[in-house]
């Protein structure tokens, strides 16, 4: 999270503020519908295009038992895109704090890639060669290891003048801290 996949926002817990990331905007539109507004220009780093379709996929992947933030789905009542770049979330019972989390810290995943998945592949399933909207794609892994190179194309460098240091990352693999 953060390397390869991202998040429609980053949380600076030293300031309590949001921060656009994968999405530009998001607000309260009624007092159980949340709008989201998406970045325009985002890839996914096999270049497919990042859109509204891909934000309500991984949501809706939230259906299947065997994935972690199922129980969202006791309190969303549904996910919907109304154009390419804008997604509207309708809740049941709007659970605001729980919500607020969930913006910050669910990866975004390629609908494209991940469609085709059955649940126990999506549970159990070894992800191979991941694709997301990061700085860094993967390069190698061992099983004391994951290597993540530099991606050349992450939409930030162009769309907020970021950039990432380290050419390599080399995470290496703890079974305890």
């Amino acid at each position: 999270l953060g390397l390869c996949y991202e998040t429609l926002y980053l949380f600076d817990p030293l300031t309590g503020e949001y921060i656009p990331w994968l999405a530009e905007n998001g607000a309260w539109i009624a007092d159980n519908i949340y709008e989201l507004q998406l970045r325009e220009g985002i890839t996914w780093q096999d270049g497919e295009t990042f859109d509204a379709n891909d934000v309500v996929f991984t949501f809706e992947l939230g259906q299947m038992e065997a994935v972690y933030y199922n129980p969202l789905w006791d309190w969303l009542a549904s996910v919907e895109a109304t154009d390419d770049y804008t997604v509207q979330f309708t809740f049941d019972e709007p659970l605001y704090q729980e919500w607020g989390n969930l913006l910050y810290s669910m990866a975004m995943l390629p609908q494209h890639l991940w469609e085709s998945r059955s649940e126990e592949q999506v549970a159990l399933g070894a992800n191979e060669n991941p694709v997301g909207t990061g700085p860094y794609v993967y390069g190698t892994h061992a099983q004391d290891r994951m290597v993540w190179q530099k991606n050349p194309n992450w939409w930030a460098t162009d769309l907020l003048g970021l950039d990432v240091a380290p050419t390599r990352i080399v995470d290496i693999v703890n079974s305890s801290n």
